[in-house]
């Protein structure tokens, strides 16, 4: 009976070492994860990182910066500019890349064309791929092409940009934008390298003439002369009404007489004035928004200028 009691004992204690040495086990496991999870912390965001630098340059804006300027038959070959964008990662990590467009509201971004795809070293085809590219304009601008998602430790991407005017010039004349394009490289969710590239775009209008002057002409039928001075690049020059734009006379050169005819006043007994505009265009079918000058008529042989 001792023995057995001795045994019982012999057991409980053993059952109290293994339950005390379970429990110890069981805390120093709990206190280890527990110490893990409190050291790890939350990295705010803006926060720099300590094992990864998002660092990034770029370069290439300035061909993005363009005056549309060609004619209805050399559009094909004129319209169309492609400027390759390189943007190189100079932190510690790979980059997530992505591209965004901001201060693209002006009315001529919906009427460019933009279209992104790969280059390679810095530079890219001299036409458009016919595939592998995303299409888009400069309102509503295109994701990044897939070759272009990611940018290695120390690497380059060539970004390939096309812009071409989606309307004739006469259409968008005197129009013009100012985006910015921002290239954004990203290591996991805080830690970001942006590179903004500011450039505009604009549409030619051809300029008004200077100079100009309205004199009598004293002739029969003729109401006044306006003489001006040439605009280089001018194909022709036009009077018109101001009111509504009506088209009174054209001439290719300097003066420009203005008669009762062109007014359509042969046989009337007119007495007023006409206010006029003297106009520019040229061979990419562009008008200059026009010289004012005011014609008097006093009869259909009476003539002078207010």
């Amino acid at each position: 009976m001792h023995g057995a009691d001795a045994s019982a004992r012999g057991i409980r204690g053993g059952w109290r070492l293994f339950g005390g040495t379970f429990l110890t086990v069981l805390l120093l496991a709990v206190g280890s994860s527990a110490g893990a999870l409190w050291t790890t912390g939350a990295v705010p965001l803006g926060a720099t990182a300590n094992v990864a630098t998002a660092a990034a340059t770029s370069t290439g804006a300035t061909a993005l910066t363009r005056t549309y300027q060609f004619t209805p038959a050399n559009a094909a070959t004129q319209n169309i500019r492609i400027a390759p964008i390189v943007y190189t990662n100079t932190g510690t990590a790979p980059l997530a890349l992505s591209a965004t467009m901001s201060n693209n509201t002006a009315p001529l971004a919906a009427n460019v064309s933009l279209t992104y795809w790969a280059g390679s070293g810095g530079a890219c085809a001299a036409s458009i791929p016919a595939t592998g590219v995303s299409v888009g304009t400069l309102a509503a601008p295109p994701a990044l092409p897939a070759a272009l998602s990611a940018v290695p430790v120390g690497g380059a991407v060539t970004l390939c940009t096309a812009t071409s005017l989606s309307t004739t010039m006469l259409v968008s004349q005197g129009l013009s934008v100012s985006p910015t394009l921002t290239l954004t490289g990203r290591v996991g969710a805080n830690w970001i390298a942006s590179v903004p590239l500011a450039f505009t775009q604009s549409v030619y209008r051809v300029p008004d003439p200077t100079g100009l002057t309205c004199a009598q002409t004293g002739a029969l039928n003729n109401i006044a002369t306006l003489s001006f001075t040439a605009v280089p690049g001018a194909s022709s020059y036009r009077v018109v009404r101001a009111t509504g734009g009506t088209l009174i006379k054209t001439a290719t050169t300097s003066p420009i007489t203005i008669t009762a005819n062109d007014l359509g006043l042969v046989g009337l007994l007119t007495i007023g004035t006409l206010p006029v505009l003297v106009q520019a265009t040229d061979a990419t079918g562009t008008v200059s928004p026009g010289l004012p000058a005011t014609v008097t008529v006093l009869t259909v042989i009476a003539t002078g200028c207010g």
